[in-house]
């Protein structure tokens, strides 16, 4: 009876950021006031952090807000990505409103059966939307109390890795084997590849889990 040995390299990526349980930031897929179309998880699954500014034009709190966003998008460049959206689809003047402030990412006008879904109505409201689209939320003016750059930080900080391997000693050339694991952190992403490579489970699961594995 020929007996197999098999090892299996077991890599668990731990999110390094606490997800709010149940939730994630829904997507959406709009079409700026320049005739820009965007989609929120294009942006995430890019490895982005999308800051989402509501406001309406006539808001002064807005726009004591606006250096400090500015000031976010400079420190993080490409890794971030912001988006306005307008509350007040009464008004016409966002553009205008734009070039007096010196606002350079895209605006939308007409998101607010999207909003509504976004459980809050009140500017200014900042959302930080991570890669894994887990989210905070800051409710009113950024001018003073500015919690955005520790949050988009965190969106951005590395993953923690635990790498295992494990060997298998199988019967009749069938390998059968049940993993169980805990790790702290609401989400893993986990990988399983055989002796010569190639890939026999992955996926993105919840802690606690077990595996099924057969090769």
């Amino acid at each position: 009876m020929k007996k197999i040995l098999l090892f299996l390299s077991i890599v668990f990526s731990v999110n390094a950021i606490a997800q709010p349980e149940g939730t994630e930031f829904p997507n959406w897929t709009h079409t700026d006031i320049y005739g820009v179309d965007h989609t929120l998880y294009d942006y995430l699954d890019n490895g982005q952090v999308v800051v989402i500014d509501i406001f309406t034009t006539w808001c002064t709190n807005c726009i004591a807000s606006l250096p400090n966003l500015e000031e976010l998008k400079a420190e993080y460049g490409d890794d971030l990505m912001t988006f306005s959206f307008e509350r007040d689809e009464s008004t016409t003047d966002e553009a205008e409103w734009a070039v007096e402030h010196g606002v350079t990412n895209p605006i939308f006008d007409d998101a607010l059966s999207t909003m509504a879904t976004w459980n809050t109505s009140y500017q200014p409201n900042f959302f930080v939307i991570c890669p894994d689209r887990s989210f905070e939320l800051k409710i009113g003016s950024i001018a003073n109390n500015n919690p955005l750059p520790e949050w988009t930080a965190d969106c951005l900080a590395p993953a923690s890795v635990l790498d295992r391997t494990l060997q298998v000693t199988s019967m009749n050339n069938v390998v059968s084997q049940t993993l169980a694991f805990t790790f702290s952190g609401e989400k893993v992403n986990y990988s399983i590849h055989s002796v010569s490579g190639s890939q026999v489970a992955h996926g993105l699961t919840a802690s606690p889990a077990t595996i099924d594995i057969s090769a």
